[in-house]
């Protein structure tokens, strides 16, 4: 009896040693460094005991953990939602310091080192604009912030030195009026007193020499450099006659040499006698000095109705000019000072009557200035009659 009992606690013991192994056989074992897994050993039967061979179990596939987005997570709801649909397990948040847990039991390997985020640039901000704001600094090329750009074109420092262009000056009060262009016409009447001054660019010592018109030819040192010379600063008139006139001039160099002449042309027109008067000039009456009718080429003044009486020229537009008449013979002479200019001598505020024959007479008249320019003539002729002789 004893020695079957010994025998059966031996085949129990032998027993459990290989279920032992068995089981021990069918753990997943990690792969060896650069080579593939080892092939399951087959556990050892013992004779005359059946043992069902656990099936091998599949090594379990390592599951990468998506790297989160920088954006904002979407609701764990519809994460979750997502992940489900999708077959993907969703990875569990681990606290700080805390080795991830790898399935199958097998030990990790170590940590991957995350992939570091790269910050992209910051933009420069744009020039603050609107009121208030501070204006970005300008820079020269080649030098320091804030210097100011060198200026640019014929008036530059390194450009040779030049006329730019020709001004219209009031002579009156020093004042620039307008450039002078081809397409400028001057109205002497209109402008009143006139100058023409010249612009050079920057830079220059030697002064400017004007060359045309002729009578004006002349060379000036000092700014402004006018065509019609100046008296302590204070600009002269310039007196053209109508028609086409051209000014020119150069830039002289301190060296003696000269830049390049230059020009322009334009038209000088004189506001032409317009229209002759017949005005009331009888001295005793306050009518005098009224116009009565225009006297017009052919017509017959009968003095007889008319009284005492005198021609008036009348020019426009503008003021400041003088009317000189040619005729008749005996009435030529120059009416200078304020309107109205009349073909016998006035005084001031009163008229002095003409005195003609009966019969044909012609009167003609023209503006002019103190220099003698003139504008164009009207001439009218017409006759003196007396119904009260006849």
């Amino acid at each position: 009896m004893a020695p079957r009992l010994a025998v059966a606690a031996s085949a129990a013991v032998t027993g459990v040693v290989l279920l032992v192994a068995a089981l021990a056989a069918a753990q997943p074992r990690p792969p060896a460094a650069g080579g593939a897994a080892p092939a399951a050993t087959p556990p050892l039967a013992p004779t005359g005991a059946a043992y069902a061979t656990p099936a091998p179990t599949a090594t379990p596939v390592m599951v990468a953990v998506p790297t989160m987005a920088a954006a904002a997570p979407a609701a764990p709801a519809a994460a979750a939602a997502s992940a489900a649909a999708a077959g993907v397990p969703t990875p569990m948040a681990m606290p700080a310091g805390q080795p991830r847990a790898t399935p199958g039991g097998v030990p990790p390997t170590g940590e991957a080192t995350p992939t570091p985020t790269a910050v992209p640039p910051m933009a420069s901000p744009a020039p603050a604009t609107g009121p208030g704001a501070t204006p970005m600094p300008t820079t020269a090329p080649g030098g320091p912030p804030g210097a100011t750009p060198p200026p640019t074109g014929d008036s530059s420092a390194t450009a040779a030195p030049s006329i730019l262009g020709f001004w219209v000056l009031n002579a009156t009060s020093g004042g620039w009026l307008f450039p002078l262009t081809p397409s400028t016409v001057l109205s002497p009447a209109a402008l009143g007193a006139y100058s023409i001054a010249a612009v050079p660019s920057t830079g220059i010592n030697g002064g400017v020499t004007f060359t045309s018109p002729a009578k004006y030819a002349h060379t000036e040192v000092s700014t402004p450099f006018l065509l019609g010379w100046d008296t302590d600063g204070a600009p002269q008139p310039v007196f053209l006659r109508p028609g086409f006139h051209t000014v020119s001039a150069y830039v002289l160099t301190p060296d003696g040499g000269r830049g390049p002449a230059a020009s322009v042309t334009f038209t000088v027109v004189f506001p032409p006698v317009t229209d002759f008067w017949v005005v009331d000039a009888d001295t005793t009456r306050p009518t005098n000095g009224q116009r009565l009718f225009r006297l017009l080429d052919g017509m017959v003044l009968d003095a007889a109705s008319v009284g005492r009486w005198s021609i008036e020229a009348a020019y426009g537009p503008g003021d400041g000019l003088a009317v000189r008449f040619t005729a008749p013979p005996q009435y030529a002479h120059l009416e200078q000072g304020e309107r109205p200019h009349m073909m016998a001598p006035a005084s001031p505020g009163l008229i002095w009557p003409a005195r003609l024959p009966l019969g044909r007479h012609t009167v003609s008249a023209h503006a002019e200035d103190w220099r003698g320019e003139r504008g164009p003539a009207k001439t009218v002729s017409f006759v003196v009659d007396d119904s009260e002789s006849n």
